[in-house]
């Protein structure tokens, strides 16, 4: 069974204010996951966050070979609607 790192579901990633935020979150778990040998299961966000999808310089230098895209998924939903998840 392999060891993950997840994030919980009451942290509200969604209250973030561009992806500069969200991706100095990750770039800690990440760090975190490496120290203790474990593997970061990105989190999903709501499908309605403002600058969900809307690149800027944060998501060039954090994904530079390929850009991800975000895509809504099952039908898992929160109170402000679907799940989004990078690809």
């Amino acid at each position: 069974m392999p060891r993950l790192l997840l994030v919980h579901p009451r942290v509200r990633l969604d209250n973030l204010r561009c992806y500069a935020g969200l991706f100095a979150v990750l770039e800690g778990l990440m760090q975190l996951a490496e120290l203790s040998n474990r593997t970061l299961v990105w989190p999903d966000l709501p499908c309605a966050v403002p600058w969900l999808g809307k690149l800027d310089a944060a998501q060039e230098q954090f994904t530079p070979r390929r850009r991800g895209l975000w895509y809504p998924r099952g039908r898992n939903r929160t109170a402000e609607g679907l799940l989004c998840t990078l690809t």
